[in-house]
């Protein structure tokens, strides 16, 4: 099952500068292949090192959708998805 994001980025009241460097920070964690998930990113000009209990695809899910709602001329809203089977109806 797909994990699904819940915003707890925007939450901690990170802005795209610092979800940015998250996702950096990420990509570094892929990179070792570290056994937890061990992400350093700066904030507000400290940086910061922090194991977090979610898997690499799950922590960059929160950052797509922190970045999505932070700055979506950039980085874009999903659009919703309807069912071809739906009808829709008006009035």
């Amino acid at each position: 099952m797909p994990y699904s994001a819940n915003g707890f980025l925007l939450h901690l009241g990170m802005d795209t500068p610092e979800v940015l460097s998250f996702r950096e920070g990420l990509k570094a964690a892929v990179e070792k292949k570290q056994g937890a998930t061990v992400v350093g990113w700066t904030a507000n000009g400290v940086s910061v090192t922090k194991e977090f209990p979610l898997s690499l695809p799950a922590l960059a899910a929160e950052c797509q959708y922190a970045l999505e709602r932070l700055d979506p001329a950039t980085f874009g809203e999903r659009g919703i998805c309807v069912p071809p089977h739906t009808t829709p109806r008006f009035g």
